[in-house]
């Protein structure tokens, strides 16, 4: 049984990633990727590079030209491995997503009791999304989604959606297990659980209004309390009486 859970993990962040993968190759904004070992390096310093310049900058304040001053290289460079300044925003913003959801997906809650598992879900969710680099990213991207949409969704699909997936293929099989209502769809709760966890603690990192929620201590306070006020409602019958959360 606990093998048929770790694999249905992958097999949802499959599904995930390939509805995000059509709904955005109707309009590519990278070129064909470098094949050489130079190319492919130099890609990795423009994007390492160009992180750091949008977080700090946003993006009106980075030019291709000051990008290059940093880097080396050329305009026609920018331009033929991202089609742009807007492709290679994209990319960046692709990269942060991937690097901030991987630990998630990394995270082996499957032979945990419920309870356990999602103290330490919300734990690493709240450790990704605390992150001041992954707060930068969602600064920015506020400031910049009425123009560029696309970009918008990109983030959220690959972000808060792809995390929502993960926990609700768990969800599911601790429904089938008769430990978490079963007449509630999965989505729903993974959305309500992760909505409880970190809507509060994010806004007031997002706004300035904290500066210790992103301590390890605070993180895993916030995550018990959150876990064990969305196990009391989420809860079936059978499960109460088993106390196994």
């Amino acid at each position: 049984m606990l093998n048929e859970r770790r694999s249905r993990w992958p097999k949802a962040l499959h599904d995930h990633d390939q509805a995000i993968g059509s709904s955005t190759r109707s309009k590519p904004r990278m070129r064909a990727a470098v094949s050489t070992p130079a190319g492919e390096a130099r890609r990795r310093a423009l994007l390492k590079k160009a992180e750091e310049m949008f977080l700090m900058h946003g993006f009106d304040s980075v030019s291709i030209d000051a990008l290059i001053g940093e880097v080396g290289g050329s305009r026609r460079n920018v331009y033929d491995t991202f089609g742009g300044k807007e492709g290679l925003f994209e990319g960046v913003v692709s990269n942060l997503c991937e690097e901030y959801v991987r630990p998630i997906a990394e995270l082996e809650i499957a032979a945990s009791p419920a309870r356990e598992a999602l103290i330490d879900f919300a734990d690493r969710l709240l450790t990704c999304v605390l992150e001041p680099r992954a707060l930068a990213l969602q600064r920015l991207m506020i400031a910049e989604a009425h123009r560029m949409p696309r970009v918008s969704h990109a983030i959220f699909s690959s972000g808060h959606q792809r995390v929502s997936t993960i926990l609700a293929a768990w969800i599911v099989e601790r429904q089938s297990d008769g430990i978490l209502r079963a007449d509630l769809p999965p989505e729903e709760l993974a959305d309500s659980f992760i909505n409880i966890v970190i809507t509060g603690a994010h806004l007031k990192a997002l706004i300035g209004l904290t500066s210790r929620s992103s301590e390890p201590e605070d993180i895993r306070g916030i995550a018990t309390r959150g876990t064990c006020l969305f196990i009391d409602g989420a809860q079936s019958g059978a499960g109460k009486a088993s106390r196994e959360p």
